[in-house]
């Protein structure tokens, strides 16, 4: 009877330890797999945020482009305006040559009568 009373207690601490081994063993793997969420979740973040950076640089980058193409307009448009300006005054001085040229046939026409 005592033999079997030790024996029970001795298999009683034995199926505790390995319950305890049991609980630490789930506990560490639980443990890990919160720690494993973690890092993911972190480098989903890391990942997000690279991508935010990469899609500000490319917003950046288009709106230099645009400013740039802009900056070009204006300056063809002035241009523009400056040759319409000399034509105009090339107009104006051909016109005048013209109306010299015509006043000196006249005045030849009339000197020879």
């Amino acid at each position: 009877n005592d033999h079997f009373s030790q024996v029970r207690d001795k298999v009683k601490k034995l199926k505790e330890k390995e319950e305890h081994k049991m609980i630490v063993t789930r506990d560490t793997y639980e443990s890990k797999m919160k720690n494993l969420e973690g890092q993911v979740q972190n480098l989903k973040e890391l990942a997000g945020r690279q991508m935010n950076v990469k899609m500000e640089m490319k917003r950046l980058k288009e709106e230099d482009r645009i400013r740039n193409l802009e900056r070009q307009k204006r300056i063809a448009e002035l241009r523009k305006a400056q040759l319409i300006e000399k034509d105009a005054d090339r107009s104006e001085r051909i016109e005048k040559i013209r109306a010299e040229e015509e006043l000196i046939m006249r005045t030849k026409q009339e000197v020879a009568r």
